[in-house]
């Protein structure tokens, strides 16, 4: 047969794209005049009818609406379609045709690859041809047994045969191939597509860097989507026009167009880049142009949208650290040019979050500066999405915290008060929208009155929700806007403290004092904690001994029994420091131990201290500490404390009667009245400079010095933890396991009772378990929960759903 002539006639595939595009959608207008003159007539004729019947209440058309909808469904599915063919357009016409010079780059290493394959054909028809002669010699020599073999082993005997089968079939397959060389003509362009080398890369950036063009430019991009594409399906891979075959090629392109590809954007589009980024991180509010605004920016859209599409391709694909921290250092230079796509820039935006919360720390710290530079220099509506991203993820990945756990919750939560600190506008409506849910959340727990309930507030996730808000209020102090927050997050806190007021959950309490401690530092805010610190001193832990002693209790705090003394000593062996940091929550084991009432003890003291030094200069201190001094004295003289308690109350009360005293000889100086608010302000800055240092202020300084030399001792504690311990205690763990269970069953007892009790009965001590405490009496200055329920928000669930 003979061959198939080519038409020499040009086909412009473009232009019969756009002309089917544009039939498709005169197809849909007419559908959808269609449509829209039915309904219009239904609706006529209805109205006639109404006229003629005199209808009180006109009847609803329920087809208006679901064609409307199927109007709606016709013209999404249509964007979609426009979009996929407005990206194969854009590649079309990024693709370029390689030069004579181009293919014999490409070429050079196929000719060697073809070389290595000539000669393992060669090899291998060597050993074939000597195997037919030595199979004709021995049929020669020994006919029996030729014939033997072609009974028992017929494959061998029959090789000769197959391969001079195999050799007519590939001159027949050569024949028809070449007889339908037109039908597969394009079967034949995908399995032959040109390699890209190291040298077809070598030059077109040299080419590039001398002159700079459009067509030099579009090279590199069709390089980049190459490279993108290497490891994807082999629908994407058909797209691609050239193949890569050397992982070599492969990084040298990665990294080749990360670096150079935004300098070249830049060069045709005369925009600056680095300069202009650099001006819109350092001030937010003035918004700088983003390089669509060139008027040469047609020119390169189709280009800087493919390589946006190539960076998002790897992103899907890549999970490797180290190539996932080149790949967003090559994203965060060309972020300006990301942010004039909607569309891309919130791909992107998923893609950063996911690996701001689940990579590696270093690719952490890139992927959120990606993350700000968008939040900045993308249209307004933008930085709501990321504002609720950062936040969201930080919440899903704050339900555990451990010592190791504990940096990387710091460090997301940090990330959380740059991004907030960006517009404080858009800040203030993300912000009320999730401490209404936390709000929601605490008002349910209230009202139900549950075990259930009072565990998703008694929580890490909403602590640490909680504490982002605080920390954003603390960063930002100032603000007209983020300030209005200040009060809901206090009542929030308050009611954090009041919800289970036992023993077993000190931890938490003094994690919520600790906030707002840090709100009243920092925003100047009177927040009163006294009185929620010293319900803690009529806790019978603080009173009594402790386990390991043999532990009598305080007043009314329950005599310790001969044989739960005995469990508690025995499994006192084990007690270890505990983390006030990373703990909620304690056992009924852990009440009694030594290392929990040091370590309740240096919190109280060392909580109560940093509430009132946040006063210490205030002209009323003297007045605010007068309740504080009357309750410490009353302790002072009861005999019920340890000996470590008395001697921390009595420093304590020093350092408070001291600066008490050192504010009144400043203030009997005075002649002004309370109503002179500006010379109150002043008296207090020119005390702060007179004395930065109150002998309270000093008495902080040490506690908290102490504090974070503990804190590091527990980090090492466990990274160097040995659990041969553990094993050597197994045996005389073994005998006390059966008086441990009863107690813990009691232990369980007792915290349902703790939940299902009313006001009245929890004030009342049970008298039943060494492990129950006696629930602290209340101050008589103490603030009482302020609000109704008609006060309450409304139920709204916490998603990402806002």
């Amino acid at each position: 047969m003979g061959k198939i002539k080519k038409s020499t006639k040009k086909v412009d595939i473009q232009a019969l794209k756009k002309q089917r595009r544009f039939q498709k959608k005169v197809v849909k207008g007419r559908q959808v005049s269609e449509k829209s003159m039915a309904n219009y007539r239904e609706v006529e004729s209805e109205e006639e009818e109404e006229l003629q019947l005199e209808e009180k209440q006109p009847i609803r058309n329920t087809k208006i609406v679901s064609n409307e909808q199927e109007d709606d469904d016709d013209d999404d599915e249509g964007e979609e379609d426009d979009d996929e063919e407005e990206e194969e357009e854009e590649d079309e016409e990024v693709e370029v045709e390689l030069d004579s010079k181009d293919k014999e780059l490409a070429n050079k290493k196929d000719k060697k690859e073809v070389g290595k394959d000539s000669e393992k054909t060669k090899s291998l028809k060597e050993q074939i041809t000597q195997h037919k002669k030595d199979l004709d010699e021995l049929k020669k020599k020994d006919p029996k047994l030729f014939e033997f073999l072609g009974e028992n082993d017929k494959e061998l005997l029959s090789f000769n045969t197959e391969m001079d089968d195999d050799d007519d079939e590939e001159s027949d397959d050569d024949d028809d191939a070449e007889d339908a060389e037109g039908e597969g003509e394009g079967e034949k362009e995908k399995n032959q597509k040109e390699v890209l080398t190291s040298a077809l890369l070598d030059s077109w950036i040299s080419e590039a860097n001398k002159n700079t063009t459009v067509q030099n430019v579009k090279k590199l991009v069709v390089a980049f989507r190459c490279a993108s594409h290497a490891g994807s399906d082999l629908k994407e891979v058909d797209k691609v026009p050239y193949k890569i075959v050397n992982t070599a090629v492969f990084n040298r392109t990665l990294l080749i167009c990360l670096e150079n590809m935004p300098k070249f954007f830049d060069k045709l589009l005369d925009y600056d880049s680095v300069k202009n980024s650099d001006q819109e991180i350092t001030d937010a509010n003035n918004k700088t142009e983003l390089p669509s605004s060139s008027k040469k920016w047609n020119l390169v859209k189709s280009c800087v949208s493919s390589y946006i599409r190539s960076i998002i391709q790897l992103l899907t694909q890549v999970s490797e650290s180290n190539l996932l921290l080149i790949i967003l250092k090559g994203l965060e230079k060309v972020i300006c040019y990301s942010s004039c796509f909607t569309k891309y820039s919130k791909m992107l935006l998923k893609h950063l979050l996911n690996n701001w919360s689940s990579a590696e720390e270093s690719v952490r710290i890139i992927a959120f500066l990606c993350i700000r530079k968008q939040a900045i220099l993308c249209p307004f509506p933008f930085i709501d999405g990321c504002l609720k991203g950062i936040y969201l993820n930080f919440v899903r990945n704050s339900k555990f915290v451990s010592t190791t756990s504990l940096p990387l919750i710091n460090f997301m939560c940090n990330c959380v008060i740059e991004i907030y600190g960006l517009d404080f506008a858009s800040s203030y409506r993300s912000a009320f929208v999730y401490v209404r849910q936390l709000a929601v959340h605490l008002r349910n727990s209230l009202n139900t009155n549950t075990k259930e309930s009072f565990q998703n507030i008694y929580n890490w996730q909403f602590i640490n929700s909680v504490r982002a808000w605080v920390e954003v209020l603390s960063a930002y102090p100032g603000q007209e806007q983020i300030s209005q927050l200040l009060y809901p997050i206090t009542q929030i806190v308050i009611g954090m403290i009041n919800l289970i007021p036992s023993s077993k959950f000190l931890p938490l309490r003094f994690h919520c004092i600790r906030f707002l401690n840090r709100l009243a530092e920092t925003n100047g805010s009177f927040i009163n904690c006294t009185p929620y610190l010293l319900d803690v001193l009529e806790y019978s832990e603080m009173k009594q001994k402790s386990g390991k002693n043999g532990g009598g209790s305080g007043s009314g705090g329950g005599a310790a029994a001969s044989d739960k003394g005995s469990v508690s000593a025995s499994n006192s062996k084990k007690s270890k420091l505990i983390n006030f940091y990373t703990t909620l929550s304690v056992t009924g084991q852990q009440l009694n131990s030594k290392e929990f009432q040091d370590g309740m003890l240096s919190q109280f003291t060392e909580l109560l201290v940093e509430n009132l030094t946040c006063f210490n200069y205030h002209i009323g201190f003297p007045e605010l500490t007068t309740p504080v001094i009357l309750h410490l004295k009353k302790a002072l003289k009861s005999k019920q404390y340890r000996p470590k308690v008395l001697s921390d109350i009595q420093e304590i009360l020093e350092a408070i009667e001291k600066t008490s005293k050192l504010v009144k000889q400043q203030r009997d100086q005075v002649s002004f009245s309370p109503k002179e608010t500006k010379q109150i302000q002043a008296f207090s800055d020119a005390l702060k400079e007179k004395y930065k240092i109150t002998p309270l202020k000093q008495l902080l300084l040490t506690l908290k010095k102490k504090s974070k030399q503990l804190q590091q001792t527990l980090i090492e504690s466990t990274k160097t933890y040995n659990y041969e311990d553990d094993d050597e205690d197994d045996e005389d763990d073994e005998d006390d396991e059966e008086n441990y269970d009863d107690d813990e069953e009691e232990d369980d007892e007792d915290e349902e009772d703790l939940y299902h009790e009313d006001e009245e009965q929890e004030k009342q001590p049970t008298k039943k378990s060494k492990t129950i405490t006696k629930l602290p009496k209340k101050p008589k200055f103490k603030v009482e929960r302020e609000g109704n329920d008609d006060d309450m928000v409304e139920d709204l669930v916490l998603s990402d759903d806002e």
